[in-house]
């Protein structure tokens, strides 16, 4: 108190800004902290009474600011809550007071600029609020920390009085207070969820500081905060940013979105236009944090009644009832001031949060449910952000949210029409489809939002179909063609990727000698290392233009399991099945058996693309000649039972359709030796026996009693193979034959099956093993009797006649035939 210059009022001051700021020592403090605590009260009253006279220079000003705010500082560390709601008040005179002051030297600086030419420019620019480094940190902390709950609403009536009074002074508090509230409230809802999950009755006492009305009042808090945020942005800040991003429209020719190498990625995204809207609009940032929060409350806060209530059940309950009440209106208020970035930001983070999304998958569409009142305003307002995302026009606009990509918006679009009904559907048909118009009719070329785009029509098609809506002849037009056009561009694209080596392209190395068809087995490991050398060289490696191969898998299993069940549904005129499915077995069904080593080893995706197609009557003709060629490949039978099994169903249709194709089987299986002395016999004893085997196969495939009006010429095939004098490669498919039809045939279909090929059968065995003795009883043991007498060498071919021989005997002591058992 040197300074003369000093009045009475600078000394009380100093004097009780001393009051303030003075604490006992440990020693003291429990006899004098209670006084203590009085005195400080007093001092705070009487400097807010000083402050709200306004008689105090700046420099007292930003002195008592700085004391008062690194008291509060000092009461929430260490939980002195008396005083704390009396020194908010007086900071926020003083915050008012120091303003003020800086309003009038402002204004008194701009009269001087505009008296005095010579005067500097930049003086009035330089008298400004500089807000305290310490003030951001203590009102996050005032918040945030646990002890001080019990104050917390004084706080956030502090900051939301405070804040939109003195803007821009404040502006800079918004985004760290913003943030801090998010992280609190997510703490806040863990605690809720934790005493939720806990079930049992009878246990030790669970903390939880929080309630509801903490989840509320903060809520309120992140609500205002928000729209603080965007309601105080900087007009002039936009506009400079809005300029720039035209000015790099213009210079970059590409536009700029540009490619994400991700599967389903747009071309919508660019990190260009990231770091626009990051550094354009930091009230954007707050925003998207804030829908966040709000919706991982209302996703997870979904109360679900016990069978059994109890006092927990029904606090809880109200807890649940009021907090996403809260939630509601929040997100209905920020939905009116920014429709579309709210709108954005829930699609986002459903995509981005999983584990909400299995435990609450329709809280989104819910949610969106609410905030729009009609399906054709949420069906329009993911049109537009898509068309936003997927345009390349130069004049076009910058996504608000950048991170969120048109393939987020086409999946949560489908999933959006699985939960429409039906005349839902019809009202949200006409926007969709216009969006459909401008991928399809702007270029040929496939484009990464076909194929989300096909996926969508697929469901919202399977909607429409089901109304009324089917008689309007240009609805029925318009479904054709345009989802005539997104198949053909995925199906095109499938098939130009599949030349450039991908995944439906499989090779494995095996032998290609048909061992595992009825030829006789040799020594295959020099084929099968040079095989194997040429296969391994064949794999074609990825390049930088070819498809990824997830989304051909995605593509394929999207055709096999919806479209092609469908087509008939969709396309209606046969003429545009039968061309639908001939571009598919074009484009994929047939790269996919091409060179196979093992020609049954196709991907199950293109086995379910034919599966499906055998259930269309008019699509036979697309598919038969593919199957055909599979089964008449000699290295048919080099498969896994497992791969046999899964195309007997389509080997069924083919010749349960088409008789013409059961025809010419028989006749190869009947087709006389070659007369040719230069002819391979051996060749050719393995050409009969794998056409044997093929109309055991087939006659396997079909239903009992399928094949029965061709049980004659059957008959006489296997006769005329008997006296073509077949080896016992032949043979043994014969016995195969023989059981197949033991299975597939009744007993009383067989009757006129025995006297013939059972003569013609043990005749034939006598003469192929030369037996010189013959009894009148028990000749078709004799085959059996001579193994016994002379065992076939190791290696030799007789050998797998007997095997055949007896699993024939053996199915039919089995079956116990009575022709036999004569």
């Amino acid at each position: 108190f040197q300074d003369a210059n000093r009045s009475y009022l600078d000394v009380l001051v100093e004097i009780l800004l001393r009051f303030i700021q003075s604490e006992p020592t440990p020693r003291l403090k429990p006899t004098m902290q209670p006084v203590n605590l009085l005195i400080q009260s007093t001092s705070v009253q009487l400097l807010q009474l000083i402050a709200t006279r306004g008689e105090i220079d700046q420099v007292s000003i930003g002195s008592m600011e700085a004391i008062v705010i690194r008291k509060l500082y000092y009461c929430l560390h260490t939980g002195n809550l008396e005083i704390q709601n009396k020194l908010l008040h007086l900071l926020h005179s003083i915050v008012s007071l120091s303003i003020s002051s800086l309003e009038a030297s402002r204004q008194a600086a701009s009269k001087d600029n505009s008296t005095d030419a010579t005067a500097p420019q930049d003086k009035e620019d330089g008298i400004r609020y500089s807000l305290n480094p310490l003030l951001v940190q203590t009102l996050i902390d005032g918040i945030s920390v646990r002890s001080n709950r019990p104050v917390m609403q004084h706080w956030l009536d502090f900051i939301l009085g405070a804040i939109p009074q003195f803007q821009p002074a404040l502006q800079p508090a918004i985004v760290p207070l913003n943030d801090c509230i998010c992280r609190h409230l997510s703490s806040i809802l863990g605690e809720v969820m934790n005493v939720s999950r806990h079930s049992k009755e009878y246990d030790e006492d669970l903390v939880a500081s929080a309630t509801e009305q903490d989840l509320i009042m903060l809520i309120n808090g992140l609500e205002r905060l928000v729209l603080l945020g965007l309601a105080f942005t900087s007009e002039a800040e936009a506009t400079d940013d809005d300029a720039s991003i035209q000015e790099k429209t213009g210079n970059e020719s590409s536009g700029l979105l540009g490619y994400v190498s991700t599967v389903f990625s747009g071309d919508g995204g660019a990190g260009t236009s990231n770091e626009q809207l990051t550094a354009r609009v930091p009230g954007y940032r707050s925003l998207d944090d804030g829908v966040r929060v709000l919706y991982m409350i209302w996703g997870t806060m979904i109360w679900k009644p016990p069978s059994i209530w109890s006092p927990k059940e029904e606090s809880l309950s109200l807890i649940y009832s009021r907090t996403r009440a809260r939630c509601k209106r929040a997100l209905e208020h920020l939905f009116r001031v920014q429709p579309m970035e709210v709108f954005e930001s829930i699609i986002d983070w459903w995509s981005k949060d999983t584990l909400l999304q299995e435990s609450a998958p329709d809280a989104a569409f819910e949610l969106v449910d609410i905030l729009l009142s009609t399906a054709q305003n949420t069906t329009h307002m993911l049109c537009e952000s898509i068309l936003i995302r997927i345009s390349t026009s130069t004049n076009r606009k910058v996504p608000s949210n950048s991170s969120l990509t048109d393939a987020v918006l086409f999946k949560f679009m489908e999933q959006y029409f699985q939960r429409l009904e039906g005349p839902l559907a019809i009202q949200v048909w006409g926007r969709f489809l216009s969006l459909v118009k401008d991928l399809v009719t702007n270029t040929k070329d496939f484009k990464t939002q076909n194929f989300p785009a096909l996926r969508c029509m697929n469901v919202l098609s399977e909607k429409v179909t089901q109304t009324t809506a089917m008689e309007d002849k240009r609805i029925r037009k318009e479904l054709q063609d345009n989802y005539g056009k997104l198949l053909d561009s995925c199906v095109m694209f499938i098939g130009r990727s599949s030349d450039q080596g991908s995944w439906i392209r499989r090779t494995t190395a095996i032998a290609t000698n048909g061992r595992d068809s009825p030829a006789p087995r040799a020594d295959s490991k020099n084929t099968d290392e040079k095989l194997e050398d040429s296969t391994t060289l064949s794999i074609d490696t990825p390049r930088p233009s070819a498809a990824p191969s997830e989304l051909l898998f995605l593509i394929t299993s999207f055709i096999a399991k919806f479209v092609v069940p469908n087509l008939r549904r969709f396309l209606l005129e046969n003429d545009k099945v039968i061309a639908a499915c001939s571009n598919i077995v074009y484009y994929i069904v047939n790269p996919a058996m091409r060179g196979k080593a093992r020609p049954m080893d196709v991907e199950p995706t293109v086995v379910s693309i034919i599966t499906e197609m055998s259930k269309i009557p008019a699509a036979l003709k697309s598919w038969r000649t593919a199957v055909i060629d599979l089964i008449n490949d000699n290295r048919v039978f080099n498969c896994d039972p497992e791969d046999g099994t899964r195309w007997s169903p389509i080997v069924k249709v083919l010749y349960n359709s088409d008789k013409t194709a059961f025809t010419e089987l028989l006749g190869k299986v009947g087709a006389a030796p070659s007369a040719n002395i230069f002819t391979n016999k051996e060749y050719e004893m393995m050409l009969r026996a794998l056409n044997i085997r093929r109309l055991s196969y087939v006659l396997f495939a079909g239903e009992k009693n399928a094949f029965l009006t061709q049980l004659p010429t059957i008959q006489e095939r296997l006769v005329d193979v008997f006296r073509n004098g077949p080896s016992p490669v032949v043979l043994s498919e014969v016995f195969l034959c023989i059981r197949i039809l033991l299975c597939r045939l009744s007993r009383h279909n067989l009757t006129s099956f025995w006297p013939v090929v059972l003569t013609e059968l043990v005749r034939k065995v006598q003469h192929t093993f030369l037996f010189d003795d013959e009894t009148d009883g028990g000749v078709q043991y004799q085959i059996f009797e001579q193994v016994i007498g002379t065992l076939p060498a190791d290696g030799s071919p007789d050998l797998q006649l007997v095997l055949a021989a007896c699993k024939c005997l053996d199915l039919l002591l089995v079956l116990q035939t009575e022709e036999f058992q004569v």
